[in-house]
């Protein structure tokens, strides 16, 4: 399915007794680019065979553009699974997370994997120098100041040795859901691929909420139009959704605190107290999660005290 101008994606239903809880919506799989200039691939997905056969056939059904790289927005395995298998068929680097790149080098071999730096951009299609094509995709560093790196809106598109560099993608290092969380900015259609941070139909779990919620105003200030989550819908009203989750964390937080002054103390009485009573028992765990996120982020704030097993807040 066509999204944007340079993003195409193909969508993997899941097996709803494996897969439903965590992912509602399914997952997405995202070839970013110009079909006749090269393109990204953003994420693989699961390792089942008959994923990274769907992501071959879809390639195959876009013509076979010529993949420039594969991009990770972070190592969950839903999200490198097939790695090893896609980037044999590609032919193309893996861009990554500094904190993700020794354990993927291991996986396919020191010379498959380059590390992301933070803001940089990478371009999504190839250069050509003598006659020669060059398999390495064009990377810029971090933006300098009075430079215009827009992409391919209002600037040469051709790389310095005359090939095409195509649209770029900026690298946004955006810890919270996982520490090696990276998300990309795709400027040219004013679309952000969110990995895990935000989902199309559900909420996301997070490891720190402080990074999180920090992760969230770096991703706010692209005023992105559009967002292609990891998981479910495109959404269509990016910048708003972003809002929105800021809004529900903050909201989860004062819930936390309320539960606590009325008398909860442990993880478990939290969740008690601040979710349905209908909530369902495999996502139990989940919430209890998101409560210790709360929690943790309470106490390194010094609002709460922990004492082994039990919280308590702390009244100025």
């Amino acid at each position: 399915m066509q999204i944007t101008e340079h993003i195409y994606s193909t969508h993997i239903k899941e097996d709803q007794s494996t897969f439903g809880a965590m992912h509602p919506g399914g997952t997405q799989i995202y070839f970013v680019g110009k079909l006749n200039e090269g393109m990204v691939l953003v994420d693989s997905g699961e390792p089942y065979r008959h994923w990274t056969r769907q992501i071959l056939d879809y390639h195959e059904e876009l013509g076979r553009p010529r993949m420039s790289a594969i991009l990770i927005t972070h190592g969950h395995g839903d999200h490198i699974g097939g790695l090893d298998r896609l980037q044999e068929a590609f032919g193309c680097p893996v861009r990554c997370h500094p904190r993700l790149a020794p354990v993927l080098a291991q996986r396919l071999g020191e010379g498959c994997v380059v590390k992301l730096r933070s803001k940089e951009l990478v371009w999504t299609g190839h250069s050509t120098s003598s006659g020669r094509a060059d398999d390495t995709p064009i990377l810029t560093f971090p933006r300098q100041e009075g430079r215009d790196d827009s992409g391919s809106g209002g600037v040469d598109s051709t790389g310095s040795n005359g090939g095409s560099r195509g649209v770029s993608l900026r690298a946004l290092f955006t810890p919270g859901h996982e520490e090696d969380h990276v998300c990309y900015y795709l400027r040219a259609d004013n679309v952000l691929f969110s990995g895990d941070n935000i989902l199309g139909n559900s909420s996301s779990s997070v490891r720190n909420l402080k990074q999180y919620m920090a992760s969230l105003e770096l991703m706010a200030k692209q005023r992105p139009a559009i967002i292609c989550p990891g998981h479910g819908q495109t959404i269509h009203n990016g910048e708003a959704r972003i809002r929105w989750y800021l809004h529900h964390r903050q909201e989860r937080e004062d819930q936390v605190v309320a539960a606590l002054q009325h008398g909860a103390e442990t993880v478990d009485d939290a969740v008690t107290a601040v979710y349905s009573r209908n909530l369902r028992k495999n996502l139990r765990g989940a919430a209890a999660r998101n409560v210790g996120t709360h929690l943790a982020k309470l106490r390194e704030e010094g609002r709460v005290t922990e004492n082994p097993a039990t919280y308590t807040v702390n009244h100025d």
